[in-house]
C-alpha cells in the first residue's frame, strides 16, 4: 500500500506486545481478586479484610494516577499481582485447611461405636472387654485426627 504511518501510531505499535502483557496480566488479577471476593465466607474476611485494604488502597493508585504512558505501569501490575496472588493463596489454605478439618471430623462419625452380634447374648465381662476395647480404638483415632487437625490450624494460623 506504500502508505505513510504516522509517528504516533507507529510508537503504539511498537509497544503493543507490551500492552498485551499488561492486559493479560490484569485481568489474571481482575479474575483472582474476584473470585476472591465471591467465594469468601463471611466468616474468612476478618481474617483477610487487611489485605483486602491494602490492596483496594493500591489499587486506587492505578485507578486515579496512572495510564499506558506512565513509566511505573509494570511496577503497579507486578505490585498488584504480587499482593492478590499473596491473599488468595492465603485464603486457599484456609479452605483447603477447613475442608480438611470437615473430613476429619466426618470420619470420626463413620465407624460404629461398637459393632457386636445381635444375635448373640452377651455375658457383662464379655460386654466390658468388648465396650473397652472398642473405645480405646475410638479413643487412638480421635487422638490422631486431633493431632491432624491442630497441624491444620497451625497452617492457618501461620499463613495469617
Amino acid at each position: 500500500l506504500k502508505l505513510e504511518v504516522p509517528d504516533s501510531a507507529m510508537q503504539i505499535y511498537e509497544k503493543n506486545e507490551t500492552y498485551r502483557q499488561q492486559t493479560g496480566n490484569l485481568d489474571l488479577i481482575v479474575n483472582t481478586y474476584n473470585t476472591m471476593l465471591e467465594t469468601l465466607l463471611d466468616v474468612e474476611r476478618p481474617l483477610l479484610q487487611a489485605k483486602l485494604e491494602d490492596i483496594d488502597k493500591y489499587l486506587q493508585k492505578g485507578l486515579k494516577h496512572l495510564n499506558w504512558k506512565s513509566t511505573p505501569i509494570n511496577e503497579f501490575v507486578s505490585g498488584t499481582m504480587t499482593k492478590v496472588n499473596e491473599a488468595n493463596q492465603i485464603l486457599q489454605t484456609i479452605k483447603g485447611n477447613v475442608q480438611s478439618t470437615q473430613a476429619v471430623l466426618k470420619s470420626f462419625t463413620e465407624p460404629l461405636m461398637m459393632d457386636r452380634n445381635t444375635t448373640k447374648t452377651y455375658s457383662i465381662d464379655q460386654f466390658q472387654e468388648m465396650f473397652k476395647k472398642s473405645c480405646n480404638g475410638r479413643y487412638a483415632v480421635i487422638e490422631k485426627g486431633g493431632v491432624t487437625i491442630h497441624e491444620h490450624l497451625e497452617g492457618s494460623n501461620k499463613v495469617l
